[in-house]
């Protein structure tokens, strides 16, 4: 029992399925994945807290430098306030302030008279006060050398309103010596260089000096074009060198200055370990071993046998059913119960097969029997019919048994093409029309040899149900045809005959003859008006559109239907 259980597609998926460790792998690399980022997290916001830190005294001097500028304008934008205890209080606030080098106070037509300098200044052609005229905002710019100060000093300028009325009485400045902000920057850095950049990206100072500000320049850090958090950002940067370094952007005064620290050194993630970024590929590829070995396992049991077995039905042919499937011993139980299964279907499919194969060729001989034996039977009342007309000495009535013959004859056509046919069940109509037609033509135009004749037939398929109307049409239309063809003088009389079948399985049928001048209507040959109306009687059953068309020159007949799907086109031959 249990070497039978070991044998079943069951086991052995199961024993080999047993490696598949899909959901252990997916969580190790999740997992994985989410201790770096975590670690990578914690560098991030260790390398933003360190640049914090070492900013911290330059963001403290420069809100030094905001709040005293602030006050230093409110108190020189007084209106009863002399330029001269103007002038002496910039200078007592820049004796006691040892951290600022200048302050000044600059009215708003550019003219700067209150100041801890010497002398008068204007600022009014100088493009930075143009524009921060133009848009008063507190700004902090670097001057290398000015009309006050002969040396690099970073400029805090803080526009000044009319409390009354808003409008720009002017704007405050103050100016920290750019020597200054390089050694407190230089004081707190360990593995990384720090700068200060303004808000659109200029760099006001650097710790490595004023000859270190292209390594910042080059960075192409824009604040006032990112989003940044008041806790900071680090961006990824690469070298010349293809080497990848990080860029802590924090913001001292949002809005106006940012320390921007480029770190040479970083603390590695806690993550790494030995493997670094690529930990996540391990516990990836033990989950991809897992599954080629279970794709294998599957592949080997189960599908490459059905892969055989479906490949032996798609080319199965009754006509060649002896091929069996077979599967190798080694296959699972399971298929070869499947194997046996198909086998056996086959054979029963075959035996069933060849016995509806024998009941329908018997059932064929006894129908083409009997359409064989009802067409002998029409003949051999077509030949008392003629027996009949011998013995009759009146026209009309010669004429009325000679127009049954000729249907008579017309239904022994019909039978005798569904016997002697390929198919019991279909009639060529072409070829069935066309005995019709040499056999009306021959007995209605034996004398009228200098008739021109057009015949046209497409090759169609008909259900009997259609062939035996259309053809008792065809014989009624074509008999009146012959009888009242005729032609002008100097044309030649003329039938036309034509089968034609659409792309959408339509078929039209044409019989016309040409009329010479006063020819007669149309009407059957006995007078009675039978002719005309089995015409209409035919191609109601055909469930067609009649048309009768009388001209001076022609007399048409046009049958217009639409053919059974059942008959099969590819059979024509």
């Amino acid at each position: 029992m249990a070497l039978h259980w070991m044998q079943s597609l069951k086991a052995k998926l199961i024993v080999r399925l047993t490696v598949a460790l899909v959901p252990l792998g997916m969580v190790a690399v999740l997992q994985t994945v989410s201790l770096i980022n975590d670690a990578d997290d914690l560098v991030a916001r260790d390398l933003l807290a360190r640049t914090n830190l070492a900013a911290a005294e330059q963001e403290a001097l420069f809100r030094h430098a905001f709040g005293a500028a602030a006050g230093l304008g409110a108190i020189a934008a007084q209106p009863d306030l002399q330029t001269g205890r103007c002038a002496a209080t910039m200078r007592r606030f820049v004796a006691n302030n040892s951290a600022f080098a200048f302050a000044g106070f600059v009215a708003a037509d550019g003219l700067m008279q209150c100041s801890s300098a010497e002398g008068d200044f204007d600022f009014s052609a100088q493009n930075d006060w143009v524009d921060f005229v133009a848009n008063p905002r507190p700004v902090v710019t670097m001057k290398r050398i000015g009309p006050a100060v002969q040396f690099p000093v970073l400029v805090v300028l803080v526009p000044v309103f009319d409390p009354n009325d808003g409008s720009l009485i002017g704007g405050q400045a103050i100016s920290v010596g750019n020597d200054l902000t390089d050694v407190l920057l230089m004081a707190e850095m360990d593995g990384a260089a720090l700068a200060v950049f303004a808000a659109d990206g200029t760099v006001l100072t650097a710790s490595t000096g004023a000859q270190g500000l292209v390594q910042f320049e080059q960075l192409g850090v824009q604040p006032d074009m990112m989003v940044i958090p008041r806790s900071g950002v680090l961006v990824p940067k690469t070298d010349q060198n293809g080497t990848d370094f990080p860029v802590a952007i924090v913001p001292m005064i949002p809005g106006q200055i940012y320390a921007v620290a480029i770190w040479t050194t970083r603390m590695p993630p806690l993550g790494a370990g030995l493997f670094g970024k690529t930990a996540p590929i391990f516990p990836l590829l033990m989950w991809l071993a897992s599954l080629l070995v279970a794709i294998l396992a599957v592949n080997r049991l189960v599908l490459r046998h059905l892969s055989r077995l479906s490949q032996q039905m798609d080319t199965f042919n009754i006509k060649d059913a002896s091929r069996k499937f077979k599967t190798p011993d080694d296959a699972p139980r399971e298929i070869r119960s499947i194997t046996a299964s198909y086998n056996a279907l086959i054979d029963h499919v075959v035996a069933d097969h060849k016995i509806l194969q024998d009941n329908l060729h018997e059932k064929e001989l006894l129908l083409r029997e009997v359409h064989h034996r009802v067409k002998n039977n029409l003949q051999l009342i077509a030949s008392i019919l003629n027996m009949q007309i011998r013995g009759v000495r009146s026209d009309d009535a010669r004429r009325i048994l000679r127009r049954v013959q000729d249907r008579v004859m017309s239904l022994s056509t019909i039978h005798h093409a569904l016997y002697s046919g390929k198919k019991v069940d279909a009639v060529r109509a072409d070829r069935l029309l066309q005995e019709i037609v040499s056999a009306v033509l021959n007995l209605g135009l034996a004398k009228q040899s200098d008739v021109e004749i057009d015949i046209h037939l497409d090759p169609v398929l008909l259900d009997p149900d259609q062939a035996v109307p259309l053809s008792l049409l065809a014989t009624e239309a074509l008999t009146n045809a012959t009888k009242y063809i005729g032609a002008d003088q100097g044309m030649t009389p003329a039938i036309r005959f034509a089968l034609r079948e659409s792309v959408t399985g339509a078929v039209n049928l044409l019989i016309s003859n040409s009329c010479g001048s006063g020819g007669n209507p149309f009407d059957d040959i006995d007078g009675s008006g039978l002719g005309s109306r089995l015409i209409e009687a035919f191609a109601s059953q055909l469930d067609g559109d009649l048309q009768v068309i009388a001209d001076p020159t022609e007399y048409r007949v046009l049958l217009s239907f639409q053919k059974m799907s059942r008959p099969d086109a590819r059979t024509l031959g």
